[in-house]
């Protein structure tokens, strides 16, 4: 019976096949960060992909070891019969049962020690709860940090969520996902001028839109790798309570089961058309049935003397800047 864990049942068949990293990421289609996670026990791979990883994982190793003539060495080693007919499923079911027992693991881990839940009552409270929270993480996050919000972009705004985020901070690297109500835009058309308001503010930050009747039950906020939070919103009311959780297996968990990877988008950022940018455009967001322009400094919405004149008073170097800029406003108007 296999009492090992997975990190250690992986790491045995990589080492007895002589497999790198590299070697197996590729195979089975993720990142070779994700391999030495799963190797050292960071992480495992999540529940929805486990069967899959495993059987690919299992085919590499059965197919190394064929090549390397070395079937009834592995079958000695890992007590396999030594009349395996399958070795693919061998050590497929061996990884699944290493894997079990690395959940059952953490299960008794977990239940040794109670998870830091912290519950927030009243909005005064709650609000300057997320407040410091945000004041205190946004400023160290490093990689392309992603937060998702299981709620309503319209909502949030009238509760003065949007401000929580107001820190001094680096926002380049942050994608935040968050719910749409396309009727309420609809019906309070002034509501543009507040979502462009937020899109101009945060101009660093990629924001993606969902439509919010797939995102309207969770009622999270999730800091990938970092937080989740659990929140009622009451209509006048604000955000009357708040429930906080830290624990890395936790917040893994919660983000895996609701994450947004398979929800339609309304509403998106894409990249800039230019190879160079010198900060005169930041970020377009488009959708079928409009458009927003975010622009740092001169829009380059300019009659073509103008153009013509600029192009012929600057530096070569300037002058073919502002040559594309002009095609690609062009180009834009044109499509519109």
């Amino acid at each position: 019976m296999i009492v090992e864990t997975y990190p250690i049942a992986l790491k045995k068949f990589m080492k007895f096949t002589k497999m790198k990293s590299v070697t197996l990421a590729e195979y089975i289609g993720y990142d070779v960060s994700y391999i030495s996670k799963w190797i050292n026990g960071a992480k495992l791979p999540s529940s929805r992909a486990i069967e899959r990883v495993n059987e690919d994982a299992a085919a590499l190793f059965a197919e190394t070891i064929e090549k390397l003539d070395r079937r009834q060495d592995c079958c000695r080693y890992f007590s396999f019969p030594a009349d395996t007919p399958d070795l693919v499923f061998a050590i497929s079911d061996y990884l699944s049962r290493a894997y079990r027992t690395s959940l059952q693991s953490g299960r008794t881990e977990k239940a040794k020690k109670s998870w830091p839940v912290r519950i927030i009552t009243s909005h005064q409270k709650v609000a300057h709860f997320l407040k410091d929270l945000f004041r205190k993480k946004l400023p160290t996050l490093t990689g392309k940090e992603e937060l998702v919000i299981y709620g309503e972009f319209f909502d949030f705004y009238d509760d003065g969520f949007w401000s929580y985020l107001d820190v001094p901070s680096h926002y380049k690297r942050l994608r935040i996902r968050v719910g749409l109500d396309k009727e309420k835009l609809r019906r309070h058309p002034e509501y543009v001028s507040r979502l462009y308001a937020v899109l101009n503010r945060f101009m660093d930050a990629e924001f993606t839109f969902y439509d919010f009747s797939a995102l309207s039950d969770a009622n999270l906020i999730i800091l990938k790798d970092q937080f989740a939070i659990q929140y009622s919103l009451q209509s006048h009311r604000g955000m009357m309570m708040c429930s906080y959780m830290d624990d890395p297996a936790v917040v893994h968990d919660i983000y895996e089961r609701f994450g947004v990877h398979h929800t339609p988008k309304l509403l998106t950022h894409i990249q800039s058309p230019w190879n160079d940018d010198y900060g005169y455009r930041t970020s377009f967001y488009e959708t079928s049935r409009f458009c927003f322009f975010l622009t740092n400094g001169i829009e380059y919405l300019l009659p073509q003397e103008v153009f013509d004149r600029l192009i012929a008073e600057s530096p070569d170097e300037r002058a073919g800047n502002i040559e594309r800029l002009r095609i690609t406003w062009e180009e834009i108007i044109a499509k519109a």
